[in-house]
């Protein structure tokens, strides 16, 4: 499904992965984390853990399901 293929398009599956240092919206850089490569601020702001698979698999569901109804 969609998840999924978000998922392996962001992190291949890892984990662990780390992304390239980004300007967040707080004006300082941050590296996105894990399975869905989250900001760790956006990552707070939506109340979960970005290194937990599982919660940062819900997470991105109700960001995803967020972004569907808005957009």
């Amino acid at each position: 499904g969609v998840l999924l293929g978000v998922l392996t398009r962001e992190s291949g599956g890892d984990p662990h992965a780390l992304g390239p240092p980004v300007e967040s919206r707080g004006g300082h850089r941050e590296r996105p984390t894990g399975l869905f490569q989250f900001l760790p601020s956006s990552a707070r702001r939506l109340g979960f853990n970005p290194h937990d698979p599982v919660a940062s698999a819900e997470g991105a569901a109700r960001y995803l399901a967020t972004n569907l109804e808005r957009y």
